[in-house]
């Protein structure tokens, strides 16, 4: 069975290539000059968001195999090759920092018409952003288990009144970031390769010294706070999700 339906997409990627920032490619990027490297990601990718290479709407274009080589996929090309309509037909509303608490505002930037447009699928991921901030006090400034019903409640209406009959909407569940501690604390960042002289552990607690860590409760040293993070946020999804499926 063909498919034709458009993909709608509430989450990011965000990430600037490494041979950008760590010294060891001074010269050339697979025989570029990195000046032109560097304008080219500036460019194509503002503020690092790399949307074109989430996991939903990855489509090839020259600065991904300019980065990033090897094999490629996404439920976009999946879709498009079931069925030549889904070309194109896709949308990518997130942006870095997204929470239950802010999107909102630019959900309201959808792009599809209920008598027009065929039916969408909506893929909600939040992913961390309701528990990770900047904050001293992290715990305390993290989504509650109210908020993120009223939240999600808000955005389900809204989306329910504007998408095509027959749309799907699925809700992605939390990521457990303690694996960022665990699989990068002990390596050198792309900051420290040349030298061999910053690890992740070293560049994060230098981030939390400045209070410019982006989620103080998993890219931290503390281990404690790393799993009372997890557990906030399986709190969180799990409340969630006995709301809307039961």
């Amino acid at each position: 069975m063909s498919i034709a339906a458009a993909l709608l997409v509430v989450n990011s990627v965000v990430e600037l290539p490494p041979v950008v920032v760590n010294g060891t490619s001074a010269s050339s990027v697979y025989g570029l000059p990195l000046v032109a490297v560097s304008r080219a990601a500036a460019s194509e990718v503002p503020s690092t968001e790399q949307k074109h290479l989430s996991f939903s709407m990855l489509f090839p274009s020259d600065i991904v195999f300019l980065f990033f080589r090897g094999w490629t996929q996404s439920l976009y090309l999946r879709l498009r090759d079931w069925n030549r309509c889904n070309h194109r037909d896709y949308q990518n509303i997130a942006r870095n920092g997204g929470s239950s608490g802010n999107l909102h505002s630019y959900l309201t930037s959808m792009a599809r018409n209920q008598q027009l447009d065929k039916p969408a699928i909506v893929f909600y991921a939040m992913i961390g952003n309701d528990v990770c901030n900047p904050s001293v006090d992290t715990l305390k400034s993290m989504t509650t288990p109210k908020e993120m019903r009223t939240n999600v409640l808000k955005e389900l209406k809204y989306l329910d009144m504007n998408l095509p009959k027959g749309s799907h909407v699925i809700l992605v569940s939390l990521a457990d970031g303690r694996f960022l501690w665990n699989t990068l604390h002990d390596r050198y960042h792309p900051l420290g390769q040349l030298n061999k002289d910053i690890t992740y552990e070293q560049f994060y607690g230098f981030l939390s010294c400045v209070k410019t860590n982006p989620c103080e409760g998993w890219m931290n040293k503390n281990e404690t706070l790393r799993n009372l993070t997890t557990e906030v946020g399986f709190m969180l999804y799990t409340k969630y999700s006995i709301y809307f499926w039961l």
